[in-house]
């Protein structure tokens, strides 16, 4: 270029204040490159990127709130076998028991005038009429279990 054709610069017409908007004292922080070898930035859609983390988030909370929520289905159902199991072992220690029972062993619940009784022999053993002679009707067929609480296994309290 020749001299001519430069252009000169009134430093007169310089917006300083214009310009420092337009610079930066720590070019690293801008969110943009500042020179033409820098890094090339793509804008960023934030709400796909809020909605996917959204999504992600969403289903994982889901799956722990199923998971808890079987839990605690699963604590319900055995704390209701638990409270019947009381409720059935504490009526059966109120039946009268003329012996020491053994673990594991059946008996026989009977219901007499005076109360329920718990006896070694069956309602077949007793038959009929010797059941209906002694006014005893049947009530259930239960089981000592290891741990002193009673099991139904036929009839009901």
């Amino acid at each position: 270029m020749t001299q001519d054709k430069k252009r000169k610069i009134d430093v007169d017409k310089i917006d300083l204040d214009r310009m420092k908007t337009m610079t930066s004292e720590s070019p690293s922080s801008l969110e943009y490159s500042d020179h033409r070898g820098g890094v090339a930035f793509e804008v960023v859609d934030h709400d796909a990127i809020k909605s996917k983390a959204y999504k992600i988030m969403n289903k994982r909370l889901s799956e722990q709130i199923h998971d808890i929520t079987e839990q605690i289905n699963n604590l319900q159902t055995q704390l209701a076998k638990i409270q019947l199991n009381r409720s059935n072992s504490e009526e059966l220690y109120l039946a009268a028991l003329g012996f020491d029972p053994v673990i594991e062993q059946t008996y026989y619940l009977y219901q007499k005038e005076e109360g329920r009784t718990i006896s070694l022999i069956s309602p077949n053993e007793w038959g009929a009429e010797s059941l209906k002679s002694k006014n005893m009707s049947y009530i259930a067929t239960v089981k000592l279990k290891a741990d002193y609480t009673w099991e139904i296994l036929e009839g009901e309290l």
